[in-house]
This record gives C-alpha cells, sequence and structure tokens, in this order.
C-alpha cells in the first residue's frame, strides 16, 4: 500500500482516529499472515468475527486497527460503522493514483492464466502489482488493491463472479481502465441459468469502462459482441480462427508451443505452455501490452518467461511418465482444452484421460459431462477413467461416441481410483488429471507420484 496516515485512513472511511496519528503501507484481514507494523481490519466472516482476533494481531505487532468498537489496546485505532465497507473505500482511495492504469479481468475459463500472461509481458516495460493466488472477489479485489504501492504503475485485477451484479459492484472499487473477457463458457449455469446471462454478467466489466477504456474481448464466446455493441469504448476482438488479433498458425513442440498471429499484428510467438487455448489467452496478452505501448520484442520476451499459477495445465514428469496436472477448475471447455493437448502429446506411450466431476453446472449437468466424453472418444484418448458420481456421464459419452467399454473405467472416489492406477499406469504413458477444484486431485496426483516409485519404477 502507499504511505497513508491513519488520519487519512479515517477520513476517507468516515471514521474516528484513537491514539496516534501514523503512517501505514500494510493492511491485513488474517493474524496468520500479518505482519510487523500493519494496519489489521476486523472484518465480519461466515463463521469468525474479526474483532475476536484484535487482541492477537496487536500481539503479533500491528501497529493500528480499524474496527467498530473501541479497545483498550495501546495502537491506533479506527472506529467505522462497518469494516468491510471501510476496507474498500481504504482500497478505492489507493487505487487512485495519478497515472496508475488497472486492468480487469474476467471470464469462464482462463482468467489467472490470462492474468500470468498479462503479468508477464508488462512487467518488460512497467512496474506491476496482480491478483495472488485467487484472490478475485468480494474480499479479494479490495485486497489486491492494497497491495499497489508508490511504485506500481499498471494493476492487473482479477475478477470473478457467480450472479449478475457482482462485477458491477467489483468495478465501483477497482475502477478499471482496460477490461478483458477471456471467454464465455458453461461455469456458473447452475446460478446463471444461461450462457447469454453468463456474457450479460461478464460485460458488466466493459460497461464499467471509462470512456478512453479499452475493451479486449474474444470475439469467438456465445452472445458477447451484442451485448457489448453499443457500450462507448474503444474495443478489439481476438479469438483463434478470428478477430483483430487471430492465431494463424499453431505449432505444440515438447517445451512449449509456436504460434503466428494475423489480424493487425502477424509475428511469432513462443509460449512454454501446452494447448492452443493458451495461445488464444496469450492474444488478449498482446492486445493489452501493445495497447499500453509495449514494443513486441519486449512482448516476446514476456510471454516466453511467464510462470503461471500453481495447478492449471503444468507438466510434471514421474520417471518416464508424462503427468498433466490441471485440477485448479474444471468446466466443459476446460476439459475439452485439456483433452486435445493429451491428445496432442508426443509421448510414445497410451493416453490416458483422468476426469472427475464438474460443478456447478445447473441444468447442463448431464450433457455438460456427457459432452466431455464423447470429445475424449473423438479425439482418440487410449483409456478414460472417471472418478466421482456425476462424472460416470462422462463414460456414457465416450461410450455413446464409440469409445469400448473395456477402456473406461469408473471410480466413486479418488482413493479407489489411485490404488487401481498404480498397478495401470506403465513408463511412457501420458496421463491427463482433470478435475473440478473441489475434488483434490492433487491427492491423487500424489497417490500416484508415491506409489509410482515404491513399486520400484523409474
Amino acid at each position: 500500500m502507499r504511505k497513508i496516515l491513519a488520519s487519512t485512513i479515517a477520513r476517507v472511511t468516515g471514521g474516528v482516529l484513537l491514539g496516534e496519528d501514523r503512517e501505514f503501507t500494510e493492511v491485513s484481514t488474517d493474524t496468520r499472515t500479518l505482519k510487523p507494523y500493519a494496519l489489521f481490519v476486523a472484518l465480519h466472516g461466515e463463521k469468525l468475527d474479526g474483532h475476536e482476533f484484535v487482541p492477537d494481531a496487536v500481539a503479533k505487532g500491528a501497529a493500528g486497527v480499524v474496527v467498530e468498537r473501541p479497545f483498550s489496546i495501546n495502537v491506533t485505532q479506527i472506529v467505522v460503522k462497518d469494516t468491510f465497507r471501510a476496507l474498500q473505500e481504504l482500497a478505492l482511495y489507493n487505487r487512485q493514483k495519478e497515472g496508475l492504469k488497472v486492468i480487469g479481468i474476467t471470464g469462464s475459463n482462463g482468467k489467472t492464466t490470462t492474468k500470468d500472461l498479462v503479468k508477464a509481458v508488462l512487467r518488460q516495460k512497467y512496474n506491476v502489482c496482480a491478483t495472488e493466488k485467487n484472490f478475485n472477489n468480494e474480499l479479494g479485489v479490495p485486497l489486491t488493491l492494497l497491495n499497489f504501492d508508490e511504485n506500481t504503475e499498471v494493476g492487473i485485477v482479477e475478477m470473478g463472479m457467480r450472479g449478475l451484479g457482482e462485477i458491477d459492484a467489483l468495478c465501483q472499487v477497482a475502477r478499471p481502465d482496460i477490461g478483458i473477457i477471456t471467454n464465455i463458457g458453461e461455469a456458473h449455469l447452475e446460478l446463471l441459468k444461461s450462457q447469454e446471462n453468463i456474457a450479460r454478467a461478464k460485460s458488466e466489466l466493459i460497461k464499467n469502462l471509462p470512456g478512453d477504456g479499452v475493451a479486449i474481448i474474444n470475439g469467438e464466446s456465445p452472445y458477447i459482441k451484442e451485448i457489448v455493441a453499443n457500450i462507448p469504448v474503444k474495443k478489439y476482438f481476438f479469438g483463434h480462427r478470428a478477430g483483430d488479433l487471430y492465431i494463424k498458425k499453431f505449432s505444440q513442440e515438447d517445451d512449449g508451443l509456436r504460434f503466428i498471429t494475423a489480424g493487425i499484428l502477424e509475428e511469432e510467438f513462443f509460449l512454454p505452455l501446452f494447448g492452443v487455448h493458451n495461445a488464444v489467452n496469450a492474444l488478449a496478452a498482446i492486445l493489452t501490452a501493445l495497447t499500453l505501448g509495449v514494443r513486441v520484442p519486449l512482448i516476446k520476451k514476456g510471454l516466453s518467461e511467464v510462470e503461471l499459477t500453481g495447478m492449471r495445465l503444468e507438466i510434471q514428469f514421474i520417471g518416464s511418465m508424462k503427468i498433466i496436472k490441471d485440477y485448479y477448475n474444471a468446466s466443459p471447455t476446460s476439459m475439452e482444452a485439456a483433452l486435445k493437448v493429451l491428445a496432442g502429446t508426443g509421448q510414445k506411450g497410451r493416453k490416458i484421460a483422468v476426469l472427475g466431476e464438474m460443478y456447478e453446472l445447473g441444468d447442463f449437468e448431464t450433457t455438460g459431462h456427457r459432452r466431455v466424453g464423447e470429445v475424449a472418444s473423438k479425439l482418440g484418448v487410449d483409456f478414460l477413467i472417471t472418478v466421482g458420481p456425476k462424472a460416470r456421464e462422462i463414460g456414457n459419452g465416450a461410450l455413446a461416441g464409440g469409445m469400448s467399454p473395456q477402456n473406461i473405467f469408473h471410480f466413486a472416489t479418488k482413493e479407489e481410483a489411485g490404488s487401481f492406477l498404480l498397478n495401470f499406469l506403465k513408463p511412457e504413458d501420458t496421463v491427463l488429471l482433470k478435475a473440478s477444484r473441489g475434488m483434490k486431485f492433487e491427492e491423487l496426483f500424489a497417490t500416484i507420484e508415491r506409489g509410482w516409485f515404491s513399486n520400484g519404477n523409474h
């Protein structure tokens, strides 16, 4: 955070200052990660009240607290009516630095990967601060804004949502100058009921851009072009096959992917990632960089050096067996993208898809799972292992698509699947592990890794 006096914090939050008027550069809402001299904001959670942890925060070195009632403590206090609202107001104040550009990123899939790509290219020219982990909700966005310090020139803010109006609320705090929509998929169909409603919810980001703002949108996503057509901002559309910037040529290599763009820029780029969907994500980063004046050689350098946030299409070898780890989250669209990576691998052994359940699909649940199975069959996956009751429909889809029933296995739990895989897997196999976050497939990977070597494999 920029250096801010307690008296200024009291002013912007409508609070009352008690104690010393000192400067703060750190804000925390969690005593487990609180740094010495930080300002602790006591929030009300679903199960816990942060006010209960005020003494603990002081004991751990907090130099001040934002609270809804005064405490008998020897540190600075700012007493406000609503600590969550105060956090938002402080975040907005910290965001309002002259010359600071803020980029908002939303979409059904690829938000975090796109954030990582945008950060990689922009840091070649600017001092960049971006969303950490999955801090993309009503609490995470203010905390991201409060990470901007005196030197931050560009802020990258990932924005998640579960319903209409939520992106709009996040934008009231983040005030983005550039808005990126990665795609419109099936995530949150359970709540929003249709892809058109998902597109409308995501388009709230574009509606909140200033008149001189720039929208960077996957134009191949359903409904989105029509919905944003009358929003008076500069728009760039990107996509796999069409748009202001699109993929002219694509090749998957052992250490990443190489692609040539067409449209407003015809250049070759290398990305140490896998899957054409990541090349499409990179188009959003390229357009953002061009908008902010980053030269093409620096864009190429940034993309070639990108490091992704964990559990997103990560390749790891266990001996000579290749594991594709992609289990941060899952939807039919991201499942299909991961299956294409599996099908395109150069490994000479069997191609095995281990797929778990997808959540929040609503009425699309059965159809979505079956569609994934049909794609697995169409792409020529050798063996399909499904995990969890809902994932049984993936197997049914694969059967309907022509996969032999002898090549399909279903297990109720990942523990059962792990026991089977330890006896089934062979050297040179390529294995895709993909499921929604709640299935905790990292535990399945750990089972495979431990068991593989204990069985005498190399």
